[in-house]
């Protein structure tokens, strides 16, 4: 099976200055597959964001995907949308998030890089 990555981009975005905050990074990603199409689907990234200079961050980003067959269950739960897919589309979810507060002059946010292997046997996705 070929898989292809499409796009990315930015699904929602909400920010806003708050006294009292921590670092924060709370950040969570899944899957989807569309109805119409069984040789697409998307990772999609939910991220809560929070730092002590008081900068609070929600955002949802997706990176879609296409493949040349139809999607299986077998592919739905296997190891490229469990680690691949989130790796694939992370950086571009990171860049936007430096990029978006450096250029808005709000404190930089430089989100860690992330080891989407070890998340996944952490949670036995894999």
């Amino acid at each position: 099976m070929n898989i292809s990555f499409i796009d990315s981009k930015l699904l929602n975005l909400s920010f806003q200055n708050e006294d009292g905050l921590e670092d924060n990074l709370d950040l969570k990603y899944s899957s989807a597959y569309p109805d119409d199409d069984k040789t697409k689907f998307i990772t999609k990234f939910d991220v809560t964001i929070t730092s002590k200079e008081g900068l609070s961050i929600s955002l949802e980003y997706a990176g879609f995907f296409e493949t040349d067959e139809d999607i299986t269950d077998e592919f739905r739960n296997g190891h490229f949308t469990a680690v691949n897919a989130p790796a694939i589309t992370f950086p571009y979810l990171r860049s936007f998030v430096s990029t978006f507060t450096i250029n808005s002059g709000l404190p930089p946010v430089i989100l860690p890089t992330i080891n989407f292997q070890a998340l996944a046997k952490n949670s036995d996705k894999v």
